[in-house]
């Protein structure tokens, strides 16, 4: 057949592989944007980046190719450059390779924070596993597909090569398979989810996006035949743009699932994206060395067991638009950051899972929450989320077998209130996960069966009108523990009536305070005996009756009185006292009060969700230079540096707090005094260290108002060099619907009872960040970690010096 050799195809070549390159080059600029509005930078994205950066490899051989004739006729190019074009064909062979690579693991990175169940993360290990052996086995026959090498472009007698089709074909068959095993493994998944048909239709498709990766490869398979064609430079010309296409492709889908909040920054809020009937909520959050149960239906997803999986969360991805009305439940383990997530209630609402926190090798979910019931019709009942809570029943029964078993085998007693049973439960970390999955699901399961009306009336409005009855007239000292009483012997022993002990003593046993073993006849239980026998667990009651709940009660009157104060002089607590000061002063003014006080704080501060192990691993100290310093500012006796000490010993540490709390805290161990250092200072006064690496300050922030605060630190910024770092120990408040109910009331409790005391308050991951900008622009948000099974994040800010 004859040619025409004034054909020509190389602009078509250089306008698709150039306009895609740079159509992929803004998608990963709009990925990194998105993810930047959000704080934290994770794994999937840096495999993003390094995908592109190799995709330019391809692009620059590719306009290589058509410099040495590539989309024109063979005959017209020359000995040379036809061996060059081969040369080229090989190099770009390894950096396609390459490409697809990276993508591929990025997207499988990214789906293994999404789903981190034990199963899906396997298969996840798996495919990431072929991957790389698929990358390193094309690689290599690409470079020795001829003995000797060179023969694959000299193509000189006597030498021995693959043959092109065949090896062609033996590496893009398991690319497509590949590929459409990625595309196709969280479907299963998303199918799985008791949500209407439409919304399952919806999400597949967003996981879909990627597909045309997989045409891509079908079709680039294709046209590889013309490679051995006589008329190679011009038959290659439909496999360039193909071989340009996919990884471009590849690079665009990896990147397009992640830019919701780049979205949500510029579009109208009516234009985003909605979700229909929502009915539960997922708290993902990133978590390390944890263990995951998901169990969305028993007889259907038993397969799902513990999986391993920080930085945990599900990264502000469009798939966080999804709507379910039941989501994976029995999440147990513990977290290294922040995910957040939005969840709707039955309107349509947007759902938005965000992770702004760094995620390790583990991650895993938490036990959702359903927002929202049916009306109490019939139809309504059926609708209510019956599967739901057949989920949660399983959930219970699932986790409480897993307790069971681990108790009898390491043989603890049955769990009871006996007075033989331990006041605190100390258990593995694997089983406390458990155990907290347990008490998520029957907390849920216990509101949904209540219901709107009987949830309300349900809650115990006298509850601290019986814990002050036995505090003030000391009725769990009336009788010694291991012996038996009558309610008139009690009655006869605390001076109170025995109408109002029997009735007091009554409503405390169904909170399993006290036990009545026959008819008028009380013997302790493990939570009275510990009223007697424990200092700072009682004085703990007595702070939270004698104190926290006048404060309350007077919370209101006095946001009436001073509204919108930021004073804390000004607050229910200073009502309740009648004065116009602040809770620490009236405190200090009563010495028996002061050491209520501070026993109560230290019966607090011994619960393991703020033990401080989670600020020794999740801070940033492994990172700091040897020699480098950090302050503990407010650091009271220094507990929180001896624990890092401990742990980083080559680190200097300086507490400061005020001279009285300096002049009375106790010794530390001997070991530590070469760099553990106390001195006085009061921290709305001008900070005296310059140039630390690390101002740390552990529950300070709470307990003033954003005035106060900003104060604090404007008096910490002259201080700061271009190496510090401002690392904050203490509660980021959940974004709402993200974090099961039980979980989340303990903190928003905490947030009330600042406003109750102080005018102070907790704050969510957008409060710190205002709070810290207000105080002066050039802190650098760079992200926050939330422990799984701790009451507080680490949330991390560095400075920069824009003179600087």
């Amino acid at each position: 057949m004859s040619v025409n050799l004034k054909d020509n195809q190389q602009s078509e070549i250089l306008q698709v592989t150039i306009a895609l390159s740079v159509v992929a080059d803004i998608a990963v600029v709009l990925r990194l944007v998105s993810r930047k509005l959000k704080g934290n930078y994770a794994l999937d994205d840096l495999l993003a980046v390094i995908g592109l950066v190799i995709s330019w490899g391809c692009l620059g051989l590719g306009i290589y190719m058509v410099k040495i004739g590539v989309g024109k006729h063979t005959q017209l190019a020359s000995p040379q450059d036809q061996q060059n074009f081969f040369k080229a064909l090989m190099a770009y062979e390894i950096v396609y390779f390459a490409t697809l690579a990276a993508t591929k693991l990025s997207i499988l990175t990214f789906y293994t924070r999404l789903f981190p169940t034990r199963p899906f993360r396997i298969a996840a290990r798996v495919m990431t596993a072929v991957v790389i052996a698929w990358f390193i086995a094309t690689t290599l026959v690409s470079i020795f597909s001829c003995n000797p090498v060179q023969a694959f472009w000299t193509h000189q007698p006597g030498s021995t090569c693959i043959v092109s089709e065949h090896f062609y074909i033996a590496n893009a068959i398991p690319n497509i398979v590949t590929d459409a095993i990625i595309l196709a493994l969280p479907i299963r998944m998303v199918w799985k989810l008791h949500t209407s048909k439409w919304e399952r239709v919806a999400l597949t498709f967003i996981f879909l996006l990627g597909s045309f990766v997989v045409v891509a490869s079908i079709i680039r398979l294709s046209q590889l035949h013309q490679v051995s064609s006589p008329d190679f430079m011009w038959g290659f010309n439909n496999t360039v743009i193909w071989s340009s296409v996919e990884p471009s492709v590849a690079v665009i889908s990896a990147c397009l699932p992640t830019m919701r909040p780049l979205a949500e920054f510029i579009l109208p809020r009516r234009w985003r994206t909605r979700s229909r009937g929502y009915k539960g909520s997922s708290q993902l959050r990133s978590y390390t060395h944890g263990t995951a149960d998901f169990v969305p239906k028993s007889s259907q997803l038993d397969e799902m067991d513990r999986g391993d999986t920080e930085n945990r969360r599900l990264n502000s991805c469009w798939v966080d638009t999804y709507s379910s009305n039941a989501v994976p439940l029995n999440t147990v383990g513990k977290s290294h950051f922040n995910s957040t997530a939005k969840g709707p209630s039955a309107d349509s609402q947007d759902i938005h899972v965000e992770t702004n926190i760094n995620v390790s090798a583990s991650s895993i979910r938490s036990l959702s929450k359903v927002h929202s019931l049916s009306h109490p019709t019939q139809k309504g009942l059926i609708s209510m989320s019956q599967q739901r809570i057949v989920q949660l029943a399983a959930t219970i029964s699932e986790n409480v077998s897993k307790i069971d078993s681990y108790l009898k085998a390491n043989g603890f007693a049955d769990i009871s209130f006996d007075i033989d049973t331990p006041f605190e439960s100390k258990y593995p970390e694997e089983i406390s996960a458990l155990r907290t999955a347990v008490l998520d699901a029957n907390t849920e399961l216990s509101d949904l069966l209540l219901g709107p009306k009987e949830i309300f009336v349900e809650y115990q409005y006298n509850y601290f009108v019986c814990m002050r009855a036995l505090y003030q007239y000391k009725i769990p000292n009336a009788f010694p523990v291991g012996q038996e009483a009558t309610f008139a012997e009690i009655a006869r022993k605390t001076n109170c009536g025995e109408v109002v002990v029997r009735r007091i003593l009554r409503y405390a046993i169904t909170n399993r305070i006290f036990k009545e073993v026959r008819k008028g006849v009380i013997v302790h239980t493990a939570t009275s005996k510990a009223l007697v026998e424990d200092e700072k667990f009682r004085d703990y009651v007595g702070m939270r009756c004698e104190e926290m709940w006048q404060a309350e009660l007077n919370t209101i009157p006095a946001m009436l009185k001073w509204p919108d104060s930021q004073d804390p002089a000004e607050t229910g607590f200073s009502l309740a006292n009648n004065s116009t000061e602040t809770m620490y002063r009236i405190m200090g003014q009563d010495p028996a009060r002061a050491q209520r006080f501070s026993n109560a704080m230290a019966f607090r501060l011994t619960g393991p969700s703020l033990q401080l192990r989670y600020l020794v691993e999740g801070g940033p100290w492994h990172s700091l230079p040897p020699g480098g310093t950090v302050v503990d500012v407010g650091g009271s006796h220094g507990f929180a540096m001896v624990a890092i000490a401990e742990k980083f010993p080559s680190l200097r540490f300086i507490v400061q707090d005020l001279p009285p709390t300096i002049a009375a805290r106790r010794p530390i161990p001997d070991k530590y005094h070469d760099y553990v250092s106390f001195m006085e200072h009061d921290f709305f006064t001008p900070q005296p260290i310059k140039n630390a690496n690390v101002y740390l300050f552990r529950w300070i922030f709470h307990n003033w108002a954003d005035i106060h605060c900003i104060r604090i630190l404007k008096n910490l910024v002259p201080a700061l060099g271009p190496n510090s770092k401002v690392v904050v120990s203490e509660i980021c408040l959940p974004e709402p619907n993200t974090m099961p109910a039980r979980q989340e009331r303990k903190l928003r409790a905490m947030d009330v009872a600042m406003m109750t005391l102080q005018n102070a308050q907790e704050r969510d991951k957008d409060e710190w960040i205002s709070l810290f900008k207000r105080a002066d622009e050039r802190f650098i948000f760079d992200g926050v970690t939330q422990p799984e099974g701790s009451d507080l994040a680490v949330i991390v800010f560095s400075w920069k010096d824009i003179a600087n």
